[in-house]
């Protein structure tokens, strides 16, 4: 039996009043059928929903006995691993072994590599005690400079390849609000300038420019931020013996000057995941990154996919850290020898007064390396230690200790023997 057109246009009218009236508290139908039916209907749903939260309970619990079911056999004992003190010296041997070695490849690739480190910018830095390397200062030098020449002085031989990187310190690159400032939609070249899915994108120096009010592209802190600082070799006739390292002695009468080429493609980061979307150099009221930073650090004719835009997206673990600039290559020779000399270049223009760090130029050459971590050997070293000391425990244990038949094959029969005479 249907409700009639009436009932409905009455239903309806009290529930516009009662929505309405602000003062209102509860709304009763008068019409006595019509209570009825809508509490006849209430009890209705009230049982289609009990019935459905059972039938889902039903579902969920023949699901896990299914799964059970499928994962239990008839005898465990094929499928249950007993770790038995001998398999357990087994195992903490090969650990032992496994950390062993590549402590000791660490170790000799640590030793053949070789790190000199000059710093330019800033005042305050960090001893780092972990890193081998000849570390030199340029601060003076280079103070109140845009623009600073810094020979470095080679004191052994460096072999290929040799890294050309910047260091700076007391940066967070990792701070969740920074490393999130960055859409990977742009980055990737599947959205244009318009669409910046970044919070805050509407505000100047994230997603608009202060000047024109254009939308930068990429938009987020992240790419707002990036190093512009840039390198090159300077050509010179001799050594100058400006910066020379502690312990070693500059001779000019001896000491070669070279100038070797930097390559800035193939250093082996994420270039791939970088495109330019399909409108790139020419959407309207838009600034990209060749219109914000130097030529030599973001090209027009790469955009995003520019190294230097590229090793920098890529979020340091650490506050210090260092990332490649380039790679050397020296024409006629097969290295950089002992008592030559390089002068660099630096373009300064990147600021870290402000946040109290400082900037560096490092040289590295080591080979399956492209940092000089002492720690990584020592710590495999550590690690093979502890995995010694608790095998020679275990197999202690097993010479002169007690252990029965646990973990031996004996085990499994005596339990079933117990459970089929329990059965009987």
């Amino acid at each position: 039996m249907g409700v009639s057109k009436a009932v409905v246009a009455r239903v309806k009218d009290d529930i516009f009043h009662h929505t309405h009236n602000k003062r209102a508290k509860s709304f009763v139908f008068n019409d006595r059928s019509t209570q009825a039916k809508i509490k006849n209907l209430d009890s209705k749903m009230n049982s289609y929903w009990k019935h459905l939260r059972n039938s889902a309970k039903k579902s969920v619990s023949v699901f896990v006995h299914t799964i059970q079911d499928i994962t239990k056999t008839e005898n465990s004992s094929t499928i249950q691993w007993f770790w038995s003190p001998r398999r357990i010296f087994n195992a903490t041997m090969i650990c032992f072994c496994a950390f062993l070695i590549m402590g000791i490849v660490f170790e000799v690739q640590s030793q053949d590599a070789v790190e000199i480190r000059i710093k330019y910018s800033g005042n305050a830095d960090a001893s780092d005690s972990t890193v081998r390397s000849y570390d030199l200062d340029a601060t003076e030098r280079c103070r109140n400079l845009t623009e600073c020449d810094i020979p470095v002085y080679i004191p052994t031989d460096m072999k290929p390849p040799i890294w050309l990187q910047y260091r700076l310190t007391n940066f967070y690159q990792n701070y969740n609000s920074y490393f999130i400032s960055r859409d990977s939609m742009q980055l990737r070249g599947l959205s244009d300038s318009s669409e910046c899915l970044v919070d805050g994108s509407n505000s100047y120096g994230i997603g608009v420019s202060s000047s024109n009010n254009e939308t930068l592209s990429p938009c987020g802190l992240f790419a707002q931020s990036l190093f512009n600082d840039s390198y090159e070799i300077i050509q010179r006739d001799n050594c100058t013996c400006d910066f020379v390292p502690s312990g070693f002695q500059c001779e000019e009468e001896t000491c070669v000057h070279r100038e070797p080429t930097l390559i800035r493609d193939d250093l082996g980061y994420d270039e791939d995941f970088y495109a330019n979307h399909e409108s790139y150099p020419n959407e309207l009221n838009t600034l990209y990154l060749h219109d914000r930073f130097p030529e030599d650090v973001v090209s027009s004719e790469l955009g995003v996919k520019s190294m230097g835009f590229v090793t920098w997206m890529r979020a340091a673990a650490f506050s210090e850290f260092k990332k490649p600039v380039a790679k050397m290559q020296v024409l006629g020779v097969s290295k950089l020898e002992a008592n030559t000399e390089i002068t660099i270049r630096v373009n300064s223009r990147y600021p870290v007064e402000n946040f109290r760090g400082t900037k560096s130029i490092v040289l590295f050459s080591g080979q399956g390396l492209r940092n000089n971590n002492v720690c990584l050997s020592l710590w495999c070293f550590l690690f093979a230690g502890f995995c010694f000391v608790f095998a020679i425990v275990i197999r202690v244990h097993l010479m002169f200790g007690s252990v029965g038949s646990v973990g031996s094959g004996a085990v499994v029969p005596h339990i079933e023997e117990e459970e089929e005479a329990g059965g009987m």
